[in-house]
């Protein structure tokens, strides 16, 4: 029955989040792990709780095998910890009455997720609340509360229809309708500042984004990089035929090095002068015998402008950690010579930032970005390394809530997918070919952004909320048999 139960919790969170998308199973999905940690001890608990979170982020999180076999079942093992700790917290809480469950319980795992998102350098995808990333209304408190507050919801709500389903008839009403109250109101501030951004007055600016779809096996290929070339050179032709004012081309798209190539890149900058419009593109730089991941500015007269260095750099991909010790990881993933971090922000002419790789869903980056005002923000990617998964919607997911949380517009151009125009209010306008396919596709998007400055609570502030929750499920944790 126990393993039963794991299983069932497991695969109604997995089915919550891309590519299944039943999104109204994640409101369910905890009950049958809550039913399963009951009455057990807390060495069973975390247990229980690791194996339940191994099963979820390894139906999440598979396509890191198309990386590496071995660490993605070490990324698997290591993120079901997370589940773990909660299960050993709701063991150690589980005679607390409702009234105050209700509160400790969702506060822990808010506390266990913002955990996740920055130990090590973070690794915060597929939150609870993520899984919710279409509902508008609902995830407006992300520009109080990031989303760590629609998680909380989420095992709020979870922890509610446990007690029902346990009871079998209605308890506490009080306690019910005072869930029933937070819904509410969570969802009238949602819908109001859904109709409020939506009659926002601001400038506007017509962007492209070019999406390749430059298979990973050929990108560092010299002889792929001629033709890789000239296709997207034409891509960027025919989105020209739209008069965008700005063409925007994905991470690392110069295809080689620019100093190895520098002919090459005179023809981009040619291009660029020729058809006077800024092109914003991905690529790899050196300096002083340092590489950098790069977002280079070529200004309409085709000279080079602004440059952003990536600066949040994904460990075991873009660096070793520890390389003296650990250098013999290499021969399990495919890590070369490590890229140095940017040392500043960026804004570039006429008024916007970029982020690289999956920096859009690093929440301390987009807040540092956003202070600098910008009217909106970019995001280059790659996604080619994990072929035609999951993956390239999870990373969107985590961006919808950071086009929220600091009500900016994020534009995305993707190697391979999901290119897409994300406004404040988190609507998602998504690249897709004449087969309706948004991944392993190329073509371009054209977009109107709107460019606004306002900050919000969350920009300002950042994860108070989430640290509250810290606070609060650490005191509960303390003051248990006071509340006995």
């Amino acid at each position: 029955m126990n393993i039963f139960l794991s299983i069932l919790s497991a695969v109604f969170l997995v089915c919550s989040f891309p590519n299944f998308n039943f999104y109204f199973l994640v409101w369910v999905g905890l009950v049958p792990f809550f039913i399963l940690l009951d009455a057990k001890s807390p060495k069973a608990a975390f247990l229980w709780g690791w194996l339940t979170g191994f099963l979820f982020f390894l139906g999440t999180h598979y396509w890191l095998i198309h990386v590496t076999l071995p660490g993605m079942i070490l990324v698997n093992i290591y993120l079901g910890i997370y589940f773990g700790l909660f299960g050993l917290g709701y063991a150690l809480l589980q005679k607390l009455p409702l009234k105050h469950k209700l509160w400790v319980l969702p506060s822990l795992w808010a506390a266990l997720e913002l955990t996740r998102d920055r130990l090590f350098t973070g690794f915060g995808w597929a939150c609870l609340g993520h899984s919710q990333y279409q509902i508008l209304p609902l995830i407006q408190i992300a520009d109080i509360t990031g989303v760590f507050g629609v998680s909380f919801l989420v095992v709020m709500v979870n922890v509610l229809l446990k007690d029902m389903l346990e009871k079998k008839k209605v308890g506490d009403v009080p306690t019910y309708l005072g869930v029933i109250a937070v819904m509410i109101c969570v969802l009238m501030y949602g819908m109001t500042q859904v109709q409020y951004l939506n009659d926002t007055k601001g400038e506007f600016m017509r962007v492209a984004v070019v999406q390749p779809n430059v298979p990973q096996s050929r990108k560092w290929e010299p002889e792929s990089w001629e033709p890789t070339q000239k296709k997207i050179l034409a891509l960027t032709e025919q989105a020209l035929q739209q008069k965008p004012d700005l063409i925007i081309w994905p991470e690392t798209s110069f295809p080689g090095y620019t100093w190895q190539s520098p002919d090459r890149y005179e023809e981009i900058k040619d291009f660029v002068a020729r058809h006077g419009v800024p092109l914003l593109l991905g690529t790899v730089t050196m300096r002083d015998g340092k590489y950098y991941n790069s977002a280079i500015l070529l200004q309409s007269n085709g000279q080079e402008g602004a440059r952003y260095d990536k600066m949040h750099l994904v460990p075991f991909g873009e660096f070793l950690p520890l390389r003296p010790l650990l250098g013999w990881i290499g021969r399990f993933a495919p890590i070369g010579d490590d890229f140095s971090r940017g040392e500043r922000l960026t804004v570039f002419p006429p008024g916007f930032s970029t982020l690289v790789c999956f920096e859009d869903t690093v929440a301390p980056i987009v807040r540092q970005l956003a202070k600098q005002d910008p009217g909106f923000l970019v995001n280059i990617t790659n996604d080619g390394w994990f072929k035609d998964t999951n993956e390239p919607f999870l990373h969107l997911q985590g961006a919808v809530f950071q086009a929220v949380a600091n009500r900016r517009t994020i534009v995305r151009a993707a190697n391979t997918g999901v290119s897409s125009f994300i406004d404040p209010r988190g609507q998602v306008a998504i690249f897709k070919n004449k087969a309706g396919k948004s991944v392993m596709s190329e073509g371009f998007l054209i977009g109107q952004v709107r460019s606004q400055r306002q900050r919000s609570f969350y920009t300002n502030f950042g994860d108070v909320f989430a640290y509250l929750c810290f606070f609060a499920a650490g005191l509960a944790l303390i003051k248990r048999k006071i509340w006995l």
